[in-house]
């Protein structure tokens, strides 16, 4: 078998909007996953955190030609949790992360979240089809939060958000929650946030990742660089 090998990122001890501070390291060595972990958090910061399409497009850059598997530092946890689907840190200030606005009764069944009338939070399965609110961050445009008038599921949403504007929309405050509500309650629609639950969690515990990921495995491992298409997993 192939020895495995393994990334480490490097991480400063802050973030700024213009500048991304990962640096990743290649280490030659074949370790399992837990100690792979342990050597990283010991020399560097800790196994390989990817937030976003930047980060997997350097990744896949230092690489190059690089053909063998290593690991990356996603792993698979023991209880789902709630995470936005725009997952760049530096989008949110201390505690925005963790404000919700559910509905009595609410979470229950379902790993999607969408936010109904007065601005009240429901969740639900993945595969119903509901409207959107798109969060466009470019600096072209003053359309800060677009509704997307027809009806896909909640992955199908994040793809058009994420290819159209800049992702699936965060509500970070009470504040933000009113103004999307102002905008969908004259239509009374029902519309799909970017709030989401799964078993996923990085090794550097950040609690919010855009992790390009398959279902139903227990730790990570990427290979063929030059595609860069999917990340497979070892249970």
């Amino acid at each position: 078998m192939e020895p495995f090998l393994y990334l480490t990122l490097l991480v400063s001890g802050f973030y700024t909007p213009s500048s991304c501070l990962h640096q990743f390291h290649l280490i030659n060595n074949s370790m399992n996953w837990t100690d792979a972990q342990s050597y990283c958090r010991a020399q560097y910061t800790d196994l390989a955190t990817v937030d976003d399409m930047v980060d997997l497009n350097r990744l896949i850059t230092t690489l190059n030609y690089y053909k063998n598997w290593f690991w990356i530092g996603l792993k698979k946890g023991d209880s789902m949790k709630w995470q936005w689907s725009l997952a760049d840190r530096r989008f949110y200030r201390e505690g925005e992360t963790e404000f919700r606005n559910w509905d009595t009764g609410t979470p229950q069944n379902g790993n999607c979240a969408f936010m109904s009338t007065a601005g009240l939070w429901n969740n639900t399965s993945c595969d119903d089809q509901h409207h959107f609110i798109c969060y466009d961050g470019k600096q072209s445009t003053n359309l800060t939060y677009v509704l997307i008038q027809e009806k896909k599921t909640w992955r199908d949403a994040q793809s058009y958000c994420r290819q159209n504007h800049t992702d699936l929309v965060s509500v970070r405050n009470q504040t933000e929650n009113t103004e999307i509500d102002q905008k969908i309650s004259l239509r009374g629609l029902p519309v799909w946030i970017g709030l989401f639950q799964d078993y996923w969690r990085w090794s550097d515990q950040n609690k919010e990742r855009n992790k390009l990921k398959e279902q139903g495995v227990t730790c990570r491992h990427q290979t063929d660089m030059e595609k860069a298409a999917r990340w497979e997993g070892l249970q």
